[in-house]
């Protein structure tokens, strides 16, 4: 895997902290995440999402984007999707623009340490 394989401080790096830190339930995260097994998201790296066959891979990586950002289609695409988690650390916020600030009005903080924060959406 290319990119940052860093994770928060008490992880070993970014696969611990997305495979050990969450309960269950479906998460938005950048595309250098790990495909952890059990664990549903909205997309991740989409040459991956394509292998896996799903023809709305494009509309998925898309939908990530304004997820994270917190743009004009984030209320449809968590809706769409049924996103539990945002998972927000260096490679979100540069690659999607990815706003703390909009998910620290939209969600609950649940994790925090360092670059790294996990959000629990409200519903």
């Amino acid at each position: 895997m290319s990119g940052d394989r860093s994770g928060p401080p008490g992880c070993r790096d970014r696969r611990e902290w997305h495979t050990t830190r969450l309960p269950t339930g479906v998460r938005c995260h950048s595309t250098q995440s790990p495909a952890p097994v059990g664990r549903r998201a909205v997309s991740g790296y989409p040459g991956w999402t394509y292998d896996l066959g799903l023809p709305d891979w494009a509309s998925r990586w898309n939908d990530s984007g304004e997820i994270l950002r917190g743009g004009q289609g984030a209320d449809a695409a968590l809706e769409r999707y049924g996103v539990d988690y945002i998972l927000m650390g260096p490679i979100e916020r540069s690659q999607f623009q990815g706003s703390d600030e909009y998910w620290t009005r939209h969600g609950t903080l649940v994790f925090d340490k360092g670059d790294y924060r996990i959000y629990r959406v409200r519903r």
